[in-house]
């Protein structure tokens, strides 16, 4: 009996233990089993198919698999920037743009002629764009640089002659400059404008001390290199009102160099220009043996309508004597800033605001008071060689001799305001 108990627990046991030894076994193969069924994620693979993958793992793995090769792939694949209408316009002014000889009259429009008053003419290097964009746009304005010869548009008048801004004076120089074209015949080395002009202040007819005067402008301009050209301003007046003389005026010559592209719409056009004492004013009273100038004039055209210039003149005259006959001192040094917008309204209208400031110095180192001038003009294009343009000039002085520096500038004077007009012709 009582080894019949000890077998029966023993068998009992073994057979608990095969339970268990099987039921054991069977758990680690549902595990294993479990585990093949399930996929092993790759962490820099993900399935494009997938959509609730996380948008961050995508860019990540992208970046993970992303090669140089591919990147200079796409780099190569990119399509250049399309060019503005600027862009193509410094291009055809630079020399490093220019492959062809052909003569700039032949493709010369309105629009490159007006371009040509900030832009010292290159007979080789003219816009071709402007030509067709005007074609196509009939109906818009055309696209122009500016109706300024910013270069020469500081031939206003030399405030050195008194302390007083003679606006009478300024006026016909100034607008003169304006509108210097340098249109010409074919192949033409030698080209520029003649402009006629008068006018005039507010002043009645009455007053003995109106001032009106009729102007003659001659602007002849030689191209001497395809970078370089040669060019000079002859001025002459008739007096119109009592007590005027006629005069011959101070003679401009001078060398501008073909602008340089500096940025994106951006441009630079210097020049050099001396001023010969022709005027018998410069002469006798000054006593002025020269006087010598650089303009590192700055283009900068945001669209096809509008051109911003800026030109820092820097001037240092040369005379006989510290002061003048009529006992005025004499400037050695002077600094005119010139700032201005052309905005093109139509292909025939333009509108042109200019802002100018000087300061001049004596020879015994002090400053004379400085003084500004504002220019409003208007100008219409008649036909491809004649244009006019009228408008008012008003200028002052910045320092009050009773209360001292005053910094009020103004557009329009019943004093000293003076409005002109003028034609002018290429040739």
């Amino acid at each position: 009996m009582r080894i019949t108990l000890i077998g029966f627990v023993l068998l009992l046991g073994s057979t608990v233990a095969a339970v268990w030894m099987k039921s054991k076994n069977s758990n680690e193969d549902i595990a294993a089993k479990s585990a093949k069924q399930v996929p092993v994620q790759n962490p820099t693979v993900k399935d494009s198919t997938n959509h609730s993958t996380d948008k961050n793992s995508i860019s990540e793995v992208s970046k993970i698999e992303e090669t140089p090769e591919k990147k200079e792939l796409k780099t190569s694949n990119k399509k250049a920037p399309k060019k503005s209408a600027i862009d193509n316009v410094a291009a055809a002014i630079l020399p490093s743009a220019q492959a062809s000889d052909e003569p700039v009259e032949k493709t010369q429009s309105k629009t490159s002629e007006k371009k040509q008053e900030i832009m010292p003419d290159d007979s080789k290097a003219t816009v071709v764009a402007p030509k067709k964009l005007e074609k196509k746009n009939t109906d818009k304005p055309s696209e122009k640089a500016s109706d300024e010869e910013v270069v020469a548009a500081g031939d206003e008048v030399d405030k050195e002659i008194s302390d007083e801004v003679s606006t009478s004076d300024a006026a016909p120089q100034l607008t003169g400059n304006l509108a210097n074209l340098t249109g010409g015949g074919k192949g033409k080395k030698l080209t520029g404008n003649v402009e006629f002009g008068a006018s005039t202040d507010l002043k009645p007819f009455t007053d003995q001390t109106k001032a009106s005067l009729s102007s003659l402008f001659i602007r002849p301009r030689y191209q001497l290199t395809r970078n370089y050209a040669l060019q000079g301003t002859l001025w002459f007046d008739k007096g119109l009102t009592g007590g005027q003389e006629n005069l011959v005026r101070d003679t401009r010559v001078g060398i501008a160099k073909t602008p340089t592209k500096l940025l994106k719409g951006l441009l630079l056009a210097p020049n050099i220009t001396a001023t010969l004492p022709t005027s018998e004013f410069s002469r006798r009273n000054q006593r002025l043996n020269a006087g010598i100038e650089f303009n590192p004039t700055l283009i900068y055209q945001p669209n096809s309508l509008t051109t911003v210039f800026y030109t820092p003149r820097m001037r240092v005259n040369l005379h006989e004597y510290t002061t003048t006959e009529t006992d005025r001192v004499n400037t050695q040094y002077q600094f005119t800033q010139l700032l201005g917008v052309s905005y093109s309204l139509s292909n025939k209208w333009t509108v042109t605001p200019i802002l100018l400031f000087t300061d001049r110095w004596s020879y015994e180192g002090t400053q004379i008071d400085p003084t500004y001038l504002t220019i409003l003009e208007m100008r219409y294009q008649l036909d491809r060689k004649k244009y006019i343009s009228f408008g008012t000039l008003t200028g002052g002085s910045l320092y009050d001799a009773q209360v001292g520096p005053d910094q009020n500038i103004e557009i329009f004077d019943e004093n000293s305001t003076s409005i002109y007009a003028n034609i002018g012709i290429l040739f």
